[in-house]
C-alpha cells in the first residue's frame, strides 16, 4: 500500500498507469483476502477505479476533447452502485468489505461530480464563456448528471435513503437548469423553474403522503424549502419588476411545508414574513419607476401596504388559521407585526415630507385606519384577549397616532383655518370634558386612557397652535382646568391653570411693554407659593420644614428682585417705595396668615430697602449724619433705660412672641 502510494509522481502518462493500477488492483486483491479491513477494502477500490479511468483514459479521451471525462464519470457511479447489488446474494465478511467500500466510493465520486457540473452551470449563467469555451462541458454534464439522475431514481426505488432523496433533488435541479442554459435560458427562466420544481415536489409529498398514509421524510421537508430558496436567490440577482414575484411564489412554498406539522411552523411564520417582502419589492419597484410627488408620498403607500396586510390577517383570521394550521396567537403576533412596520413607515412619511393636497389626504387616511386597528386592539368585545400589549394600551397608541394626524395636518381640512388655530385650545377643552366624562368601560374600552387624553387634549392642541392661540383663549382654557381641578378633587390639575395664566400675564406684559425682571420673578415666586400651599405632598407633618423653606425661597426671590429693580429703574425713590410697601405687604401677610416665611422675608426687604434709602439720603447730605445719630443715640438710651424698668415684662412679651412664631405654620 506505500509503495503504491509512492509511485505517483511516476505515473506521467497512460501506460505506466494502467500498469501500475493494475499491478495495485491484483497484489490489493490478494491482500484484502488475508487483511480483512474496510481501509484495505477502500484501497482496492480506489486501485480498480485508478486502472479503469487510466485504461479509458488512454483509449478514449482526445487531449482536445476532455469532457468526455464526465460522462464516463457518471458510468463509474453507477458501476460502483451496482456492486452491493450483485454482491448482495452472497454472505461472508469479505463481500460486506467490498459492499461499503464500492458504496462509499460511489457517494465520493457523486459529491465530486455533482460539485463539479454546478460550478460549470455557475461560469455559464454568469457569461464567463468569453475566457474559455465551456459548452461541450455543459452538454457533457447534462448527460452526465442525467444519467446519475437516472440511477439514483432506481437505487431509491429499491432501498430509499435520505441522502439518496438529498442527492437526487441536486442532481435533478442540474439536469433542468443545465438543460435550460443550453436552451439559451437566462437565469431569470432558471430561477422559475427552480421554484416550480420546489412546488411540485412540496405538492407532490403532500399527495403521497395523502394517498399512501405514509409519514413524511425529514428530507421532503428540506427540499421544496431548499428549492424555494435557491429559486428566490437567482431571482434576486437583478432587481426587476417581476422580483417579488420570485419571493411569493417561495413563500407558498415555505408555507405549504410549514402547515404540515407543529414542529414546521416556523416555516409557515417565515413565509408570511416572506409573502410581505414580495408585495412590498413590487410595489417599491412601482415606486421606483414613478416620478414627481415626495419622498413621503412613496413612504405612506408603504405603511398602506402594511395596514393592508394586518387588515387582511386580522379579518381573514379564520380561514387563514384554517389553513396554515398554526396559533390563533402567532397570527396575531404577525398582524399586530405589520402594524407597528406601517406605524413607523407613517411616521417616517411625515418627516420626509408630503405632497399637497393628495399626499397629506392619503397620509391622514392611512394613519387615521392604522389608529382605528390600535382602537380596535384596545376594545375588550372586538378584542376580548390581547398579545404583547393589554388593551389600555393598546387604546392609548391609538388615540395618541390620531392626535399625531390632527396635529400634522394643523386643521388643514377646516375652513377657517385661522379661527379654528386661535380657539382650538377651547374646541379641544369641550372635546377633552366628553372624553372624560364618557362612558368607556360600558362601550368596551378602559377608561384610564380616554380619561388621560381628554386631561392632556387642551394643552397639547396649545402646543401645536402656540404662535395662533389668543390670550382669551390662553385664559379659557386656563379655567377649564381650573374647574377639572375642583369638579374631579384633582387639585394638581389647577397647576396647568396657573401656568396658563402665567403665560397669560406674561404676554400681556411684553404687549404693553411693561416686561420687567420684578413682575417675571414675582409671577414666578406667587406661582411657587401656590403649588407650596395646595399641593397634597407638602401637608403632611413630615414636609412642614421643606414647606417652610419653600416658601421663604419664593417670597426671598420676588424681594431680591425688587431690590434689584429699585437699583436699576428710574426714579429710583419710586421703585424704593414699591419696594417698601411690597415688604409691608409681605410682613401683613405673614401676620394675618401665620406664616414665617412671609414675615421674615418681608422684614429683611423693608430693612434693607431702609438701610439703603437712608445711606443714600446721608450721602448726599453729610450734614444731617450728626444730626441722626444724636437721635438715635436718644433713642437707644431711652430703650435701654425702658429695658431695665420694665424688664420682667419685656421678657414676657419676647417669650410670648417666640411661642406664637413656633405655634405658626
Amino acid at each position: 500500500m506505500a509503495a503504491l502510494e509512492m509511485q505517483g509522481p511516476w505515473l506521467t502518462d497512460w501506460g505506466s498507469a494502467i500498469a501500475s493500477f493494475a499491478i495495485g488492483t491484483l497484489c490489493m486483491g490478494l491482500n484484502s483476502r488475508i487483511w480483512r479491513n474496510d481501509l484495505v477494502a477502500m484501497f482496492t477500490v480506489a486501485s480498480v477505479i485508478g486502472f479503469a479511468t487510466s485504461s479509458f483514459g488512454h483509449s478514449f479521451i482526445n487531449p482536445d476533447n476532455q469532457s468526455r471525462w464526465l460522462i464516463f464519470w457518471a458510468i463509474e457511479i453507477c458501476l460502483l452502485w451496482l456492486v452491493p447489488r450483485i454482491l448482495s446474494h452472497r454472505l461472508g465478511e469479505l463481500t460486506q468489505l467490498y459492499s461499503r467500500a464500492t458504496q462509499t466510493w460511489g457517494f465520493i465520486l457523486m459529491i465530486g461530480l455533482l460539485l463539479w457540473v454546478t460550478l460549470i452551470a455557475v461560469f455559464f449563467g454568469s457569461g464567463a464563456g468569453f475566457i474559455f469555451d465551456l459548452r461541450p462541458y455543459l452538454t457533457y454534464g447534462f448527460a452526465a448528471v442525467l444519467l446519475l439522475t437516472v440511477a439514483l431514481g432506481e437505487a431509491l426505488y429499491h432501498r430509499p435513503a435520505e441522502w439518496r432523496f438529498w442527492s437526487m433533488a441536486w442532481a435533478t435541479e442540474l439536469v433542468l437548469a443545465t438543460g435550460l442554459l443550453l436552451r439559451g435560458v437566462n437565469i431569470e427562466g432558471v430561477a422559475i423553474a427552480t421554484i416550480a420544481l420546489g412546488l411540485l415536489t412540496q405538492i407532490g409529498a403532500d399527495l403521497w403522503v395523502l394517498n399512501r398514509q405514509n409519514s413524511y421524510r425529514p428530507s421532503w421537508h428540506g427540499i421544496p424549502v431548499a428549492y424555494g430558496l435557491l429559486g428566490w436567490l437567482l431571482g434576486h440577482l437583478e432587481f426587476q419588476a417581476d422580483t417579488g414575484l420570485y419571493t411569493l411564489a417561495a413563500a407558498v412554498i415555505f408555507i405549504g411545508v410549514g402547515r404540515r406539522r407543529p414542529s414546521l411552523h416556523p416555516f409557515s411564520y417565515l413565509g408570511l414574513a416572506t409573502l410581505s417582502l414580495g408585495a412590498y419589492e413590487l410595489l417599491i419597484y412601482r415606486l421606483l419607476q414613478a416620478s414627481g410627488g415626495q419622498a413621503g408620498d412613496g413612504i405612506t403607500l408603504l405603511a398602506g401596504l402594511a395596514l393592508g396586510i394586518a387588515l387582511v390577517e386580522r379579518l381573514l383570521s379564520p380561514w387563514l388559521l384554517r389553513y396554515l394550521q398554526i396559533q390563533p396567537k402567532g397570527l396575531r403576533l404577525v398582524a399586530h407585526g405589520h402594524w407597528a412596520v406601517g406605524s413607523l413607515l407613517a411616521l417616517g412619511a411625515a418627516v420626509a415630507g408630503l405632497s399637497k393636497p393628495y399626499g397629506i389626504a392619503v397620509w391622514t387616511g392611512i394613519t387615521v385606519l392604522l389608529a382605528g386597528y390600535a382602537l380596535l386592539s384596545g376594545h375588550t368585545r372586538w378584542t376580548p384577549q390581547t398579545f404583547v400589549l393589554n388593551h389600555p394600551i393598546w387604546t392609548a397608541l391609538g388615540l395618541i397616532e390620531a392626535l399625531l394626524a390632527v396635529a400634522y395636518d394643523r386643521f388643514a381640512w377646516f375652513p377657517d383655518k385661522t379661527g379654528v388655530l386661535t380657539w382650538g385650545g377651547v374646541i379641544a377643552c369641550a372635546i377633552g370634558f366628553v372624553f372624560y366624562r364618557a362612558p368607556w368601560e360600558r362601550w368596551g374600552w378602559p377608561r384610564r386612557p380616554w380619561r388621560l387624553m381628554g386631561v392632556w387634549l387642551p394643552i397639547l392642541t396649545l402646543s401645536i397652535t402656540l404662535a395662533q392661540v389668543s390670550t382669551q383663549g390662553l385664559l379659557l382654557v386656563g379655567a377649564f382646568y381650573a374647574w377639572m381641578g375642583k369638579h374631579f378633587e384633582q387639585i394638581r390639575l389647577s397647576y396647568l391653570s396657573v401656568l396658563l395664566l402665567d403665560w397669560a400675564l406674561l404676554r400681556y406684559l411684553n404687549g404693553q411693554g411693561w416686561l420687567t425682571p420684578l413682575w417675571c420673578n414675582l409671577i414666578l415666586g406667587l406661582s411657587v407659593l401656590y403649588l407650596a400651599e395646595v399641593d397634597p405632598y407638602f401637608h403632611t407633618a413630615s414636609k412642614k420644614q421643606q414647606r417652610h423653606w419653600l416658601r421663604t425661597l419664593a417670597s426671598a426671590l420676588v424681594g431680591l428682585t425688587a431690590l434689584y429693580q429699585t437699583e436699576v429703574s428710574e426714579p429710583m425713590l419710586a421703585f424704593a417705595g414699591l419696594t417698601l410697601l411690597l415688604g409691608l405687604a409681605f410682613v401683613f401677610a405673614g401676620l394675618l396668615l401665620k406664616v414665617r416665611a412671609f414675615l421674615y422675608v418681608g422684614t429683611g426687604t423693608f430693612i434693607v430697602q431702609v438701610m439703603r434709602v437712608l445711606w443714600l439720603f446721608i450721602s448726599t447730605n453729610s450734614l444731617m449724619l450728626w444730626a441722626i445719630g444724636i437721635v438715635l443715640g436718644l433713642v437707644f438710651i431711652w430703650i435701654a433705660a425702658t429695658f431695665e424698668s420694665r424688664r420682667s415684662q419685656v421678657i414676657n412679651l419676647l417669650g410670648s412672641w417666640a411661642s406664637a412664631l413656633e405655634a405658626w405654620d
